[in-house]
């Protein structure tokens, strides 16, 4: 067992200088269908707000365990955001980043770096109405009793969609990938390309 890809980067205090070169709060690390590695970093210490220079998308070259590129999303990440998972588009051009705390998704143009935020305020992104999500049978609630709400978790890219579910619910929905990509798309051309696909157990 050792730090990966090397113990710099595994190595982040609350004093140190430059978060966007250490890893604060990995989340999610995921190997696309062009064999790349991605680690996607949530830059909340502690599941805590944000930290500024924390939020970001990090590309690793698995032959040399070397950095290749450092993407920053402190523009798509609000104080209170937690960026929770990440898929790639089938040409590998983009990033898709569920938030699980503010919904939406967040598209990362791979070529760029530019970020955008999307279906923000949709409910399909959210936690649905009434559902309280149960753990080992018990429903879990907070410190307050009210039921935990967790917005847009899981997202998967398969056949030119992606496929998305709120941890608080039980509906997917789909949505095709070239009306997340295209910056040319309005908001209401957007949204009324969410499919509802089903219902998980």
């Amino acid at each position: 067992i050792r730090p990966y890809p090397n113990a710099s980067w595994n190595d982040w205090k609350t004093t140190s200088p430059d978060p966007s070169q250490q890893f604060v709060n990995a989340q999610s690390v995921f190997i696309d269908h062009m064999e790349r590695l991605w680690v996607l970093d949530v830059g909340a210490a502690f599941l805590g707000n944000v930290t500024k220079k924390g939020p970001k998308l990090v590309l690793v070259d698995m032959e040399n365990d070397n950095v290749e590129r450092v993407y920053d999303l402190d523009d798509i990440a609000e104080t209170t955001s937690y960026l929770n998972d990440v898929r790639i588009s089938a040409d590998g051009n983009h990033a898709f980043i569920t938030d699980s705390n503010m919904g939406g998704i967040r598209v990362v143009d791979l070529i760029s770096g530019a970020g955008r935020v999307l279906l923000e305020d949709d409910p399909s992104t959210h936690a649905e109405p009434g559902f309280v999500t149960s753990v080992e049978g018990q429903p879990m609630l907070l410190a307050n009793d009210k039921p935990a709400a967790f917005a847009s978790d899981g997202i998967a890219v398969l056949n030119g969609y992606v496929y998305y579910h709120a941890c608080t619910g039980r509906t997917l929905y789909r949505i095709e990938e070239s009306l997340l990509t295209d910056t040319t798309k309005t908001k209401k051309e957007i949204q009324a390309g969410i499919e509802m696909v089903g219902l998980s157990g």
